[in-house]
């Protein structure tokens, strides 16, 4: 059964206990800010509020000016015509009252903690899976989003909006052939619907305040789940499919490109963009995400052309997907060169590069050479061969420590989500992380040569017993000593090299850290790059790939855990 297919039934009957609500939150009695009494609501903004005033989020004019209007809008009259720089000191005290709180958290006793444990356990066991013909099968997620100040990536426009909390009228549970628990969950409040062809659980609609963005939030099947398997499975096929048929998708999108028909030319040079730079096609952005664009509808001001001593570049500068920056400039080759020179010719700014075509005919090109792909599916193989490029290029011997082995393909990963342009902000203790690496390479290298120096000594040693004991013994009384003795210098040469590999995966962390300290490794790891891949190269290299993949991931991957180790060696040809 395809589960990928719209109006498909993936499941004769699917019941769960529903969702939770966060707790109300609990005002401190006989708060007041300036001397006047508050809201709860506006004490719980309030809160959140002095939680990101030592975080770098506060450094964001977005998030300063709609927070600020969120907030204002719950202070007392009396407050409202403030600004939120004159809170400082009230800010100042409540995270410094945050702080404590959190120390003693960390101070609880091991009864304490155990037993909070076992209640999360519980309520995991009793929310966290729905059965589904019969079969236990965990969920994304059981929890409704408390309400917080929204964080957006780049410079998103809803970023500080108040996200409010979700009423149970807000939420609608999907449950299948359950009567009785259908009627339970409406009597708890909760809107219910019966649709045994989707893979969500439930949805509800995040209400922000000071924006015309409402997002709705769908909770899916956990990473554990057949279906979700099955679905990975299937987006990976067709990614696999795609690379044994890149060359011809290449000669495809060339000959396009290269059309007499400006609209096909444009769709054929909008797709070569696409396969050069990693982007998305675009078209996809929201009403918070205004002014964002994809490779299809880049306008005039997101391109520059320049060329220099026989080679031409095109350079971006653009909002893209999640209002992150793009901005990057790739070799071309002539022909893109020339005919985004015609297409940008006379335009102002404002005025799309790409006019006479838009997504849909991207996709439509590819699809002549392969009918199941899309320009998302093109963007995963893509990344694919970008990676499996990467790890040819750097060949790794099966003897490298484990650190080194991981080292290659976590900066083919880096590689990758550079170029799907997968930023983040480099933390404010990355100066910090990188000199306490400096200090454990220090220290593993001194463990090292002492482990040397002595480890020299003892075998010096160990080697005196051996001919002693050949003086003094004979037949098996010898041997039995002789491997007494290996056995210590084996033991003494196996300290020795657990040192090194400690100095190299020391120095591989750095050598990790520095390099992606402004890239985000867990998108395109887990979204982007096949586990087949990752399977095939770990096996022919003897890493365990429990290295690379978190708990979550493996969970979420294993359905690839038979992948051949020859397998990463044929992608794409």
């Amino acid at each position: 059964m395809k589960l990928n297919e719209s109006g498909v039934q993936r499941y004769k009957t699917m019941t769960w206990e529903g969702p939770l609500l966060p707790s109300e939150y609990e005002p401190t009695p006989g708060f007041e800010l300036k001397g006047q009494k508050t809201t709860a609501l506006c004490e719980e903004m309030f809160d959140k509020l002095a939680a990101y005033s030592t975080t770098d989020y506060w450094k964001s004019p977005i998030f300063q000016k709609n927070a600020w209007e969120c907030w204002k809008r719950t202070l007392p009259k009396g407050l409202q015509n403030m600004r939120m720089t004159d809170f400082t000191r009230e800010f100042a005290d409540r995270r410094a009252s945050q702080e404590q709180k959190k120390v003693a958290k960390a101070q609880r006793s091991k009864e304490d903690r155990d037993f909070e444990k076992v209640q999360r356990d519980s309520m995991k066991q009793k929310y966290g899976f729905a059965t589904v013909d019969g079969k236990r099968v965990p969920i994304g997620g059981y929890m409704i989003e408390a309400p917080n100040f929204i964080i957006g990536r780049g410079a998103a426009v809803f970023t500080g909006c108040w996200k409010s909390r979700v009423q149970p009228n807000e939420v609608t549970v999907n449950v299948v052939g359950d009567p009785a628990k259908t009627k339970e969950l409406k009597d708890r409040g909760f809107r219910v619907v019966s649709k045994p062809d989707v893979m969500w659980v439930m949805t509800y609609r995040m209400r922000l305040i000071n924006s015309d963005y409402q997002p709705i939030k769908k909770v899916n099947f956990g990473t554990g789940s057949e279906f979700v398997h099955e679905n990975e499975e299937q987006k990976y096929d067709t990614s696999s499919e795609l690379m044994r048929n890149w060359e011809a998708m290449k000669q495809k999108i060339f000959d396009a490109a290269t059309d007499t028909d400006v609209k096909r030319s444009q769709a054929g040079i909008c797709a070569y963009l696409m396969m050069v730079t990693g982007q998305r096609i675009g078209g996809e952005g929201a009403k918070n995400e205004a002014g964002t664009v994809g490779m299809s509808t880049i306008r005039t001001e997101h391109l520059k052309l320049s060329a220099s001593n026989g080679k031409y570049f095109a350079s971006f500068d653009y909002l893209g997907k999640d209002s992150v920056n793009y901005k990057n400039t790739v070799e071309v080759e002539k022909f893109v060169y020339d005919a985004l020179t015609f297409f940008t010719k006379g335009k102002k700014p404002g005025q799309k590069v790409f006019d006479q075509m838009g997504g849909g005919d991207v996709g439509a090109l590819m699809k002549e050479v392969m009918p199941g792909v899309s320009p998302k599916s093109f963007r995963t193989a893509n990344a694919a061969l970008e990676l499996v490029q990467y790890l040819r290029e750097n060949p790794v011997d099966p003897n490298w420590s484990d650190a080194k082995k991981k080292q290659v393909l976590v900066m083919g990963n880096a590689k990758v989500a550079r170029k799907l342009n997968h930023q983040k902000n480099v933390g404010k203790n990355q100066g910090d992380q990188e000199a306490k690496a400096q200090e454990r390479i220090a220290a593993a290298e001194k463990t090292l040569q002492v482990r040397k120096e002595k480890g020299k000594e003892r075998l010096i040693q160990i080697r005196k017993q051996m001919e002693t004991a050949k003086g003094l013994w004979s037949g098996q009384k010898l041997k039995d000593k002789l491997t007494q003795l290996k056995d210590q210098e084996q033991k003494v040469k196996d300290l020795v090299v657990k040192a090194e590999e400690s100095v190299e995966r020391a120095s591989a962390n750095l050598d990790i850290k520095k390099g992606t300290a402004d890239i985000a490794l867990g998108t395109s790891l887990g979204a982007y790059i096949s586990p087949k891949i990752i399977f095939s190269w770990c096996k022919d290299v003897g890493l365990d790939p429990n290295k690379i993949y978190s708990k979550s991931l493996m969970q979420r991957q294993v359905w690839a855990e038979d992948t051949d180790e020859e397998y990463w060696k044929n992608v794409g040809t």
